[in-house]
């Protein structure tokens, strides 16, 4: 969707595009939330936790933010640029967290 907005000119179609990004989005959050409380120990769910919330709000707010300065330096154009290079990092970020093998209780 984000080649699409970035190689198509048509405004319908970009806007289109920009919502099923944030659709696809979305779940993103909680999932890191769950992968998370999955991954680590019980000892230090709860500060985990706030810390994540902390860092997505701080991220809310500080990356639209700097994408609308840019925007309103370097124009409209330069939006789609901003957008494909933050979903690369976090694409990126997605692969370096870690994961662990699901444990299965063993029959008796």
């Amino acid at each position: 969707m984000h080649l699409l907005i970035w190689f198509v000119n048509s405004n319908v179609e970009n806007a289109f595009s920009a919502s099923m990004i944030g659709l696809v989005y979305g779940p993103i959050f909680p999932a890191c939330l769950g992968l998370a409380n999955d991954l680590l120990p019980a000892q230090v769910h709860m500060v985990s936790m706030g810390l994540i919330s902390a860092f997505a709000s701080l991220g809310a707010s500080l990356f639209p933010f700097i994408t609308g300065t840019i925007s309103s330096i370097k124009g409209m154009q330069s939006l789609t640029y901003v957008t494909v290079a933050q979903s690369i990092v976090l694409i990126c970020f997605w692969y370096l967290f870690p994961s662990k093998q699901p444990v299965v209780a063993a029959l008796r």
